[in-house]
């Protein structure tokens, strides 16, 4: 069975608050032609990811206070993509280390507390490129605690950007940057040809 096969298994049965999401994910990372993808906790959307980087020649950096192991990912999966960097450890300290990485897209589906999304999104938002979207998964959990909303709110309160929140599976709240930070502009492909 391809990996595109799994995207679409996992699509159709639900199986976490994720799974609908998938193909969304598959298609915003093909559709970017990213080239860098930050991934904040690992699983099955890690695997999603790096199928989608296939055929952009893209890299995934993946931060999980984890072991791989522990993700549903392995070792091996690490050695068969070597496009694949995997940092067991504390966003915020991993995040100071690529403080020079213009990220095209990325995933925020570890820490559930509010507090700690609003900072991974205040260190994550100056490492994107111009046009660079941030997923934020469970930004609708009914959980009590899940602040998700006033993280996201008051990460972008004062930055220029596009949201919509996908209503099930716990919500995915996409945002597309309007504003650069130095790190360049996404263009893609089909841009490019209508430009000339």
């Amino acid at each position: 069975m391809d990996m595109m096969d799994d995207i679409i298994k996992w699509h159709h049965s639900a199986q976490s608050g994720f799974a609908r999401h998938y193909l969304t994910l598959y298609s915003l990372v093909l559709g970017l032609e990213a080239k860098k993808v930050f991934e904040f906790g690992s699983g099955f959307s890690s695997k999603v990811i790096l199928e989608a980087l296939k055929y952009t020649s893209g890299k995934l950096i993946t931060a999980d206070l984890r072991s791989i192991n522990e993700t549903g990912n392995s070792a091996e999966d690490l050695l068969k993509n070597p496009n694949w960097r995997y940092i067991q450890g504390n966003s915020l300290n991993i995040l100071k280390e690529l403080s020079d990485v213009g990220f095209d897209l990325v995933l925020h589906d570890g820490s559930h507390e509010w507090r700690v999304v609003l900072r991974d999104l205040r260190f994550i938002i100056p490492r994107m490129k111009k046009n660079g979207i941030i997923l934020i998964h469970d930004t609708f959990h009914k959980t009590k605690n899940f602040r998700l909303t006033w993280a996201v709110w008051l990460a972008f309160l004062f930055i220029p950007h596009e949201s919509i929140t996908l209503p099930y599976g716990y919500g995915l709240t996409i945002i597309r940057l309007k504003r650069g930070y130095g790190h360049g502009e996404i263009l893609t492909s089909w841009e490019k040809r209508k430009k000339q």
